[in-house]
């Protein structure tokens, strides 16, 4: 398969930490050094533009963006400390929450199929949980002490299972038992920093990215909560 650069979306004006698309494919944020978060979209003229800018409302770096699975809804995660809940519309944006919680930078945030879930993980080791109430303050279900470094990156999986990856260079796997949270498997097979986790669409396989310049495709076992290493690209 071959790939063709379409456009350059230029506008950042530091590193841009991550992108995400909402479910229809028809925005992308970006966020990024400049604490900024863009949404663009295509505009009369097929090409991309950007259609707004949310720059009024985190005062560090936003390392992470992610769209709510309806699409309505934009998560943030940034080095001030807290992670904003933002209302999209076509072309403007409403700021509906920020909460507060990690003790210092978030890195990452992922919201569960459902939408109902969220979690965000951060320099201080933790992986929180939260959980949306109807009037769209978000509660604090648990927060999972297991990582002996830096959270980079949160996940959830398919179902009630959590993945996280951190700077002590594992992976770790957290299910619900009755009220309470806790980790089932690490997944230790990287030699550094595991800086990103992705998993496909039928939760068989989980991959990962680490700072020891590979690739690892792990394969589900047994269960949803155990992989092994398949590959390393």
């Amino acid at each position: 398969m071959k790939l063709e650069c379409q456009q350059l979306l230029t506008g950042h004006g530091d590193r841009v930490w991550s992108i995400d698309w909402n479910p229809e494919g028809t925005l992308l944020a970006s966020c990024g050094g400049d604490k900024t978060v863009k949404i663009w979209g295509k505009g009369g003229n097929d090409k991309w533009v950007r259609k707004f800018n949310i720059d009024d409302t985190h005062t560090r770096t936003v390392r992470a963006v992610k769209f709510s699975p309806c699409g309505q809804f934009l998560a943030t995660a940034s080095f001030d400390g807290t992670t904003n809940i933002y209302k999209i519309e076509s072309a403007d944006y409403e700021l509906i929450t920020s909460i507060e919680g990690h003790e210092s930078e978030v890195k990452s945030v992922s919201w569960d199929k459902t939408g109902m879930l969220l979690s965000t993980c951060g320099r201080d080791k933790t992986v929180w949980i939260w959980q949306r109430e109807e009037d769209f303050d978000f509660e604090c279900l648990a927060v999972l002490n297991g990582h002996s470094q830096d959270v980079k990156s949160v996940l959830w999986g398919n179902g009630e299972i959590l993945f996280s990856s951190s700077y002590d260079d594992s992976i770790k796997i957290w299910k619900q038992e009755m009220d309470d949270w806790y980790c089932v498997k690490t997944l230790m097979g990287h030699n550094s920093t595991v800086w990103t986790i992705d998993i496909d669409s039928d939760g068989a396989y989980l991959a990962s990215g680490s700072a020891d310049n590979t690739v690892k495709i792990w394969e589900r076992v047994d269960d949803e909560s155990d992989f092994k290493v398949v590959t390393t690209l």
